[in-house]
């Protein structure tokens, strides 16, 4: 009900009358008159504005039996909190806290026990409740009064400006000026003068022989010799230092040195060290706490990230590709990096589990390949005994040449009428006939499918398509680039991009900075 008509707020009344006459602009300061700038009443405050300051508008509840609203004018201070006012929770979450607050100072809102940001919405939404007109949107009257006596804000400066102050000014400034001095004026008069510079007096150890050409050398021989003082001493001439720890009171001075002037015997380690009028010790910069990296948080307890400051869950969150910048509470901050370290680790849980996969598979592999091995090594071992045992046959003299060669003949003319097939190409030596078996005929070599061409493109955008990494082509793609939104790269591959070529490995568009880099969490 408060944000119809077009978004404008909606007002509870009609201010009250004031006894007052302003010949200024509450806001700009800009002086009334009746040619250039007309005043205006701001029906909210009741406070007086020309027209620029109060070119804003709200409803104003029609009086009698006729029901509806009319569009009445309020000015710049009052529009900013009406419009909070009239907005709703969705809309008091998105306005900055600081805001929120001074709000509900201007309107004497108790909100000193809320901590939280939706606890304060909440206080703001309940204060409307309040009102005796019902829950219209508005603030009761106590808290309108509280903000037109106390809040609205007076004018900048008592003297009002305009085109006749500016002439007056302009004719005025050989004449005494009539008005009290400005606030600068009254307090340098207030200020108490400091006491006129005196220079130090220079002390010298002894008459200077440095020639002065300006003198003649007669008046330099009779010039007298200026008495040499005698110094003081750090101790003599600060007597108000206190004596170092274990000193005794009576003790006698230390007696003079013959190699210099300093007791003790004059020299680097006897000088006096130079000490400070402030004695307190300085307060070191404590160093800045480093980033914890992912391992550190897959680490740590929620309590211990909970305790992390704003600045290190920033950097975190950006530094692994997490959008934060809009984020102004800590609670979200948190929930995101809580969200990151689950993701993290069930994402490190898949490649354990696919990694114990793929070692399991490789071993079976292995295992295979280690019994093919020696079933081919076990039937060369079995073709290697027959062939030796029938050239032990053959050389025991089992028959002659001729019935051994007569033998082979028959049984090669007789073979393919028994298996139908009589286009046999003949063999040159009849022993290779005993190392074919009939469970495997030969078949002819067929040579290698045609392979086609798949440009890396059309590759890349099929990887895409899968979910996988297109540069590694191992893991999930779960960094995706906000200038062309392709989701292409894991977050490692993504890394090594930005510290190479910053270009996008599809279509080769510029990634300016790791801010255009997003990291999307699948579910």
């Amino acid at each position: 009900m408060a944000a119809a008509a077009g978004g404008m707020p909606l007002l509870s009344g009609p201010p009250p009358e004031y006894n007052i006459s302003e010949g200024a602009c509450r806001k700009c300061n800009k002086e009334f008159n009746i040619l250039f700038t007309r005043s205006r009443k701001c029906n909210h405050c009741g406070y007086s504005y020309c027209q620029s300051c109060s070119d804003f508008q709200a409803l104003m509840p029609r009086a009698g039996p006729e029901a509806g609203h009319d569009v009445v004018p309020v000015c710049a201070f009052c529009i900013e909190n009406l419009t909070i006012t009239a907005a709703g929770k969705r809309k008091l979450r998105q306005i900055p806290l600081a805001k929120l607050k001074n709000y509900a100072n201007a309107y004497n809102i108790d909100v000193s026990r809320v901590l939280e940001r939706d606890d304060l919405v909440d206080a703001l939404v309940a204060a409307r409740g309040h009102a005796p007109q019902g829950a219209n949107g508005c603030l009761p009257a106590a808290n309108e009064a509280y903000y037109r006596r106390y809040s609205v804000p007076s004018r900048p400066n008592s003297r009002p400006r305009g085109l006749f102050t500016r002439a007056m000014d302009a004719m005025g400034n050989d004449r005494p000026s009539t008005h009290p001095p400005p606030r600068q004026q009254q307090q340098q008069q207030q200020m108490p003068q400091r006491p006129p510079y005196q220079p130090r007096t220079r002390t010298t150890s002894g008459p200077s022989s440095f020639p002065r050409p300006d003198l003649d050398a007669h008046q330099q021989r009779q010039a007298p010799a200026p008495q040499a003082q005698p110094r003081a001493w750090p101790h003599e001439s600060h007597p108000r230092y206190p004596p170092p720890p274990g000193h005794s009171p009576h003790a006698s001075p230390a007696p003079a040195s013959p190699h210099g002037n300093m007791p003790g015997g004059g020299g680097a380690q006897s000088r006096p060290r130079a000490t400070s009028a402030d004695a307190s010790p300085r307060t070191r910069t404590p160093a800045p706490v480093p980033m914890p990296t992912l391992d550190e948080l897959l680490q740590m307890r929620e309590a211990q990230v909970a305790a992390l400051s704003v600045h290190t869950l920033k950097e975190v969150l950006f530094h692994n590709h997490v959008n934060a910048r809009l984020v102004v509470e800590k609670g979200e901050l948190v929930e995101k990096v809580q969200t990151l370290i689950a993701e993290e680790r069930r994402e490190r849980e898949r490649r354990a589990a696919e990694e114990a996969a793929e070692s399991a598979a490789m071993e079976d592999a292995r295992r295979e390949m280690e019994q093919a091995r020696r079933a081919r090594e076990e039937e060369l071992r079995r073709r290697k005994e027959e062939d030796r045992s029938r050239r032990e046959r053959e050389d025991a003299g089992h028959g002659s040449q001729e019935e051994l060669a007569a033998g082979a003949e028959d049984a090669y003319m007789s073979a393919p009428r028994k298996m139908g097939d009589s286009d046999y190409p003949m063999q040159d030596h009849p022993s290779s006939s005993s190392l074919a078996t009939p469970s495997t005929p030969s078949t002819p070599a067929s040579g290698p499918p045609p392979s086609s061409r798949v440009s890396p493109q059309s590759l890349a955008s099929r990887l895409e398509r899968t979910g996988l990494c297109v540069i590694c082509q191992d893991e999930e793609a779960n960094i995706a680039i906000v200038d062309c939104g392709h989701l292409a790269m894991c977050r490692t591959c993504a890394d090594l991009v930005m510290n190479s070529t910053r270009e996008c490995p599809l279509c080769r568009t510029r990634i300016v900075t790791e801010a255009r880099l997003l990291r999307i969490f699948k579910t």
